[in-house]
């Protein structure tokens, strides 16, 4: 809340700063922080609704390979979606990815460490800042 101003009112401008069903249905521009096996899939889902779609990855060899549509994966129908796929692109330039967009995936590792069962959010938390 900010002070001096209702907790009605903070609520409202956070709420119009949200996606909402409708502009989420209208995106035609989506970008993917991290194309790993979540963020790649998510990608394709939104590139056979006509979306444009850019990803970055950390990992040159990745990149190059979701590009050269030669990238060799074990998840069910990802590789006939990628050859099948006009409107993706993979960069490993995070500015290319949050310029001019409509929405912004952020898809990163966030692996557990078993033994305190915490989430490691170190990936995360550099895209930040």
């Amino acid at each position: 809340v900010i002070l001096g101003q209702s907790p009605s009112l903070t609520l409202q401008r956070r709420r119009a700063k949200m996606a909402t069903t409708r502009s989420i249905l209208q995106t035609t521009r989506a970008r993917f922080v991290g194309l790993g096996r979540l963020g790649l899939c998510t990608a394709l889902k939104c590139e056979q609704a006509d979306w444009d779609i850019v990803g970055s990855d950390v990992f040159p060899a990745h990149v190059d390979s979701i590009n050269e549509i030669t990238l060799r994966l074990t998840e069910p129908r990802v590789e006939e979606a990628l050859r099948s796929s006009k409107h993706l692109r993979a960069t490993l330039k995070l500015r290319e990815v949050i310029d001019r967009v409509d929405m912004v995936f952020i898809l990163v590792a966030t692996p557990t460490d078993s033994g305190d069962q915490a989430y490691d959010t170190s990936a995360l938390s550099r895209f930040f800042e």
